[in-house]
């Protein structure tokens, strides 16, 4: 997958394409800000970028680092867990990774509504 910041003025309506709006993305979004303040200095009197990336990379290197990274920090999380008295998983972190995936799924058939209303859900309500 390939981006050209020269589009963002097409595709993002505020002041000079960006203006006062706050772009908000995990990762990508500090990569095409980088970019586009590289490509458009006179559009962009200040930046702030909450993320180191190395620009060299390609999406799909990035996307594939990123899941590497969600997979490490899940099974400290599970680690964590299951080293607590009331954790609702058991077993190893193999087993409590696996009884995640289980939640995720059955969320994929029924969202969980909480007492306040609010709901959780898998794939079906993403957009």
């Amino acid at each position: 997958m390939s981006f050209d910041p020269r589009g963002m003025g097409t595709s993002v309506p505020a002041n000079n394409c960006l203006g006062d709006a706050e772009v908000d993305a995990v990762s990508y979004g500090t990569h095409l800000g980088a970019t586009y303040a590289d490509m458009f200095p006179e559009h962009t009197e200040f930046t702030v970028l909450d993320g180191a990336m190395d620009p060299a990379l390609d999406y799909d290197w990035l996307r594939r680092d990123q899941a590497i990274a969600t997979v490490a920090a899940l099974s400290r999380f599970v680690s964590d867990c299951l080293a607590s008295v009331d954790c609702p998983l058991s077993g190893d972190i193999d087993a409590g990774m696996d009884q995640l995936a289980g939640i995720v799924a059955a969320l994929d058939i029924e969202l969980y509504v909480a007492a306040d209303r609010r709901t959780l859900s898998g794939r079906e309500r993403w957009p």
